[in-house]
């Protein structure tokens, strides 16, 4: 399937659910132009996100990063996150943010085929379920891990940057109004979050912290 034909899923897909499209966005890197991340670089970044996940419910940085060194996880943590992780304080934002990195972890749990993406909803009740118990050592799970096909990932990639021009357009023409589809609704902490985790996964950027959400 070309991305001209993945586009245009993705608009039909936004249409059915009375979302504005903006046909003048255009298609996504090609397959030539990306490098995608392997299924155990994905099941990496999902176990990691987890222990940052934890900073947001009070876990201190401390323990999570001796965790992280312990299990050989320390040097797939990005130089952000071990800022996070060696803070004497944790702002209340930075605290936020690493409770909405679940939503990241949702997208990654799609690449691996544990879980499915519905753009209208929060991450699954049970998402942490489906990953290593924390601080149990999860190298099994990540030696065992594999992906979905690319079109699949590519596909969602696709339609969340569609959504995620949708919402911000929204917020901008009407600033403080929650954008509502004509179903349900979307939220866009929900779908930057994801679209950062597809975008990283098929290697729009390999870096994490630099991940541009752009649109």
């Amino acid at each position: 399937m070309s991305p001209e034909d993945v586009k245009s899923r993705s608009e039909a897909f936004l249409l059915d659910h009375g979302i504005e499209v903006n046909r003048n966005l255009p298609i996504i890197e090609t397959r030539e132009e990306l490098a995608p991340q392997t299924a155990e670089a994905v099941a990496t970044r999902a176990v990691v996100l987890c222990y940052m996940i934890g900073l947001g419910y009070g876990q201190t940085g401390e323990r999570l990063k001796k965790t992280l060194i312990d299990f050989d996880l320390f040097d797939a943590v990005s130089p952000r996150e071990r800022e996070l992780l060696e803070a004497a304080r944790m702002a209340e934002q930075d605290k936020i943010n690493c409770r909405w990195l679940a939503e990241c972890v949702q997208s990654l749990a799609y690449c691996l085929g544990m879980a499915e993406l519905n753009a209208f909803r929060n991450c699954d009740d049970d998402l942490a379920t489906k990953f290593p118990p924390a601080f149990t050592d999860p190298a099994g799970f990540i030696g065992g891990a594999t992906l979905r096909p690319f079109l699949d990932i590519y596909q969602q990639a696709d339609v969340h940057y569609r959504l995620h021009w949708a919402v911000r357009h929204r917020r901008l023409r009407f600033w403080g109004l929650r954008f509502w589809g004509n179903r349900r609704s979307l939220n866009e902490e929900v779908i930057a979050r994801r679209r950062r985790a597809l975008d990283w996964a098929i290697g729009v950027e390999a870096d994490w912290d630099e991940v541009s959400l752009d649109t």
